[in-house]
């Protein structure tokens, strides 16, 4: 019986993943001549031998150096006989061996993923899944029994030494040795791979191994013009090959009969699924690849991606062809306010979306489309579509007020440039009126009654909902429309609206705009972190202190300080940013922070801390065990189980 899982399940599978996050440019493609043409993803990093300039020359080295790894370091060594005594599990010593051996092997050198096609075979025989084998928990609850239509896996490694290679090798025969998935290690030259879920056969070692026995996807038009438009590629690549990916669930939906049960009874009524009747009005057969990459740029990091959608666009890429952003949407911001996130979404092209797609689905769903929204403009008494939603403007921000409440998230303040100002405000009061009644109608009998208000102030009309701690409010003044989770913060906008003194005013916000120059800007995202910090950052001392306390209570031994006091990190923080654009060719974005992981201390409403902040983190920890970059992923000798 277990006590303690050894590790778990997300750390075991995707460690190898997470510490490519930090790694710094130096090979943009990484295994990629060794990853077929008809590849449908792929995901490749060049590994930590490789960034020793740049991570020497970064400022998340600085970071490395705040916290104190040699006590680190002791601290897991006097845990680990606690450890041992709390896992009662026999087979953790070689667990453990082949899984720090493994994590080591990986990061140090160059490893990819990629996913092929399903091929034509018979589907592999049943057999029990069994438990903690990374190979089964890397698939997840995929069946033993593979249909036809599953997707080929295949994982390389170049390992960098031969010490590697070994340790390599012996972790992948331990497990797959555990495994019940349909796997194959094959071994040739410098690279190692290991087919999982009945890889085409196609796919034999010479073709692995030799870069000229297959077209591989290093020498692809689709794959290089895609990676064309990303400036100096860093390490850490993805490619999606969204074309082949829709035609094969295109493929799949062709072949899947439709059948309608009724009273018991089941009826086929032909083959193919509604669902491929959406690829056309959705314009997803008009997308191209898509790619990522992520590495060191200078001292900063950086994270690039493209989608090739192509002009004329039609679908959800039509969404990217609202009116790009100017400077106006960002002047609504006052010249302090610490966070601003702006975005340009026309809500007319939205609703012609909707409109297409519920046609292609038949007649009956775009009448049920229309008969919906002349059912709900009556029950409101306002014209739901040309009032309120195409009365909306295109461009939104949403921004911190410090002189609202503070810097808090009680301080978001979200502004519109409405199209139809007088016209939303009619249908918002209408809607006010409607949502009042039926809330009183819903709580007839109760002692409270929740109610949306309407006050004036300063010849303004508030419009609240009178709830405690978060009471929403709007206005709409001199045609924006104002939002917020309180009527102080729409107060202190309106305050702001038009004044010369704007977040444009600002130095570091300014220099960006300059950066940014005529590209047609679909989103922005800027975070002043040095001014932001100081309410995050007591949530990760609070979860250290959480961590070391447990960690000290069970092994009755002092857990050393890993973060640093704020104020030793201040001087390593600035602005970062992210931003969106769009040309004839399709859509861009790039984002930049000080260090991996520093958006963390943003307001957690930034997009930026959730995409490409918390992987890099963790990699940026992990490698605070180690000085030397070359030597961050060195095995760890495993535990004498008694």
């Amino acid at each position: 019986m277990r006590c303690i899982r050894p590790l778990p399940r997300l750390a075991r599978c995707a460690a190898p993943l997470l510490a490519a996050w930090w790694a710094a440019p130096a090979l943009s493609q990484p295994l990629a001549e060794h990853v077929p043409a008809d590849a449908i993803a792929y995901f490749g990093w060049a590994g930590t031998d490789s960034i020793t300039d740049q991570y020497a020359q970064s400022a998340l080295q600085d970071v490395v150096e705040l916290i104190e790894t040699d006590k680190l370091k002791a601290a897991w060594r006097s845990a680990m006989p606690t450890l041992r005594q709390a896992v009662d599990d026999p087979a953790f010593q070689d667990e453990f061996k082949h899984l720090t051996n493994l994590w080591g092997a990986s990061a140090r050198g160059a490893m990819a993923v990629y996913v092929t096609a399903p091929p034509a075979h018979a589907a592999a025989e049943a057999a029990p899944l069994i438990d903690d084998n990374p190979i089964d928990e890397l698939l997840g609850d995929l069946p033993l029994d593979l249909p036809d239509n599953t997707p080929g896996i295949v994982l390389l490694w170049q390992p960098v030494t031969g010490d590697d290679r070994k340790d390599l090798l012996e972790g992948l025969k331990y497990y797959q040795s555990k495994s019940s998935r349909d796997s194959e290690l094959v071994v040739d030259g410098p690279v190692v791979s290991l087919r999982i879920n009945h890889a085409p056969a196609a796919l034999d070692a010479e073709a692995l191994i030799d870069p000229d026995a297959l077209a591989s996807l290093a020498e692809i038009p689709r794959f290089t013009q895609a990676m064309e438009q990303l400036e100096e590629p860093g390490p850490l690549v993805g490619y999606v090959d969204l074309p082949a990916l829709f035609a094969e669930a295109q493929a799949n939906l062709s072949n899947t009969s439709t059948v309608l049960e009724h009273d018991g009874s089941t009826t086929s009524v032909g083959s193919g699924h509604p669902a491929i009747a959406l690829i056309e009005p959705l314009g997803l057969d008009t997308l191209g690849p898509a790619v990522i990459t992520a590495g060191f740029d200078g001292r900063q990091w950086r994270t690039q991606m493209y989608l090739a959608a192509p002009s004329p666009r039609k679908g959800i890429a039509s969404l990217l062809d609202a009116p790009a952003l100017t400077a106006d949407g960002f002047g609504w911001a006052p010249i302090d306010a610490p966070w601003i996130t702006s975005m340009a979404f026309d809500t007319g092209l939205l609703m012609d979306l909707l409109r297409n797609t519920a046609a292609a689905m038949g007649p009956d769903a775009a009448d049920s489309f229309e008969q919906g929204l002349v059912d709900a403009s009556s029950l409101i008494g306002v014209d739901v579509e040309n009032q309120l939603i195409r009365g909306l403007g295109p461009t939104w921000s949403l921004y911190l007020d410090g002189d609202a409440v503070g810097t808090s998230m009680l301080s978001l303040t979200l502004v519109n440039q409405l199209a139809d100002p007088e016209g939303v405000e009619r249908g918002l009061r209408s809607l006010q009126m409607f949502a009042n009644l039926a809330m009183l109608q819903g709580m007839a009998g109760e002692d409270i009654k929740v109610q949306v208000h309407t006050q004036t102030y300063d010849g303004h009309d508030l419009h609240t909902l009178g709830t405690p701690l978060l009471s929403p409010t709007w206005a709409i003044v001199d045609g924006k429309l104002i939002a917020g989770l309180s009527p102080h913060t729409v107060l202190a906008a309106i305050d702001n609206i038009d004044q010369p003194n704007s977040l444009n005013q600002q130095d570091d916000f300014a220099a960006l705009r300059e950066a940014v120059g005529t590209r047609r800007l679909t989103s922005l995202t800027w975070v002043d972190l040095r001014r932001t910090a100081p309410g995050s950052y007591q949530t990760f001392i609070y979860i250290e202190s959480l961590l070391t306390g447990s960690g000290s209570m069970l092994t009755g031994q002092p857990m050393p300080m890993v973060l640093p006091p704020l104020g030793r990190l201040k001087p390593l923080l600035e602005p970062a940013h992210a931003i969106g654009w769009v040309d004839d060719t399709g859509w861009h974005y790039e984002s930049r922070m000080p260090f991996p992981g520093a958006t963390l201390l943003a307001p957690q409403s930034s997009a930026l801390g959730t995409s490409s902040g918390l992987l890099p983190l963790v990699g940026a920890t992990f490698l605070g065990f180690q000085s030397d970059p070359q030597t961050a992923f060195e095995p760890v000798e495993p535990p004498q189980v008694d």
